[in-house]
């Protein structure tokens, strides 16, 4: 009797063969073998949107070079959504409505970019921001800080620098600076 129709060997034929799929399916699944020079990053499971809730306060100086007058900044309250338009790195574009109250009275507008470190909970932001009621303010932001929280919800800290440096609201040749500390609630989502 040839080996090829032996019992055993028909079994061990038929056990492949019965097995064939999984092992298949198993290989297929299986990630590739991953060598220094070829390293396979995850796929990130960041948000693709964001919407944030945030109130500031702080230190504010106005004025010019010769008189400043310096004091407690207004509570900023400010309502932010973001979309992520960048992966690597991570890059939010934002924008939102801002009111300032207590010291002044305004409403407004924000707008610019944040920067996500993916494997930190740190994050910078930089953009314009523009009252526009009752009197006209222009300036720009810059923010960094982290947040707590991996999930859909979280709580983020930081701090704000914002500096007004044209506008009906301010009289000729003078600024104002304010430097905030802010807490803000983000939810995310789009995994």
């Amino acid at each position: 009797m040839p080996l090829d129709e032996s019992p055993l060997v028909r079994s061990l034929v038929g056990v492949l063969v019965l097995l064939a799929p999984v092992i298949a399916f198993a290989d297929a699944a299986a990630p590739p073998p991953t060598t220094s020079a070829t390293k396979k990053l995850p796929l990130p499971d960041d948000a693709l949107w964001q919407a944030e809730l945030r109130l500031g306060w702080g230190y504010a100086s106005r004025g010019t070079m010769d008189h400043v007058e310096n004091g407690a900044s207004p509570l900023s309250i400010t309502a932010l959504g973001a979309v992520a338009i960048n992966q690597e790195p991570l890059v939010y574009a934002y924008g939102g409505v801002m009111a300032e109250v207590l010291q002044r009275s305004a409403v407004g507008a924000t707008a610019g970019a944040r920067l996500q470190l993916r494997d930190m909970p740190v994050r910078m932001g930089a953009g314009g921001v523009m009252m526009f009621a009752p009197a006209t303010l222009w300036g720009a932001q810059a923010s960094g800080g982290a947040c707590k929280g991996k999930g859909t919800l979280a709580l983020c800290g930081d701090v704000q620098f914002t500096a007004y440096f044209a506008g009906t609201g301010l009289d000729n040749d003078k600024t104002e600076l304010q430097v905030q500390l802010v807490l803000g609630v983000v939810a995310r989502g789009g995994h």
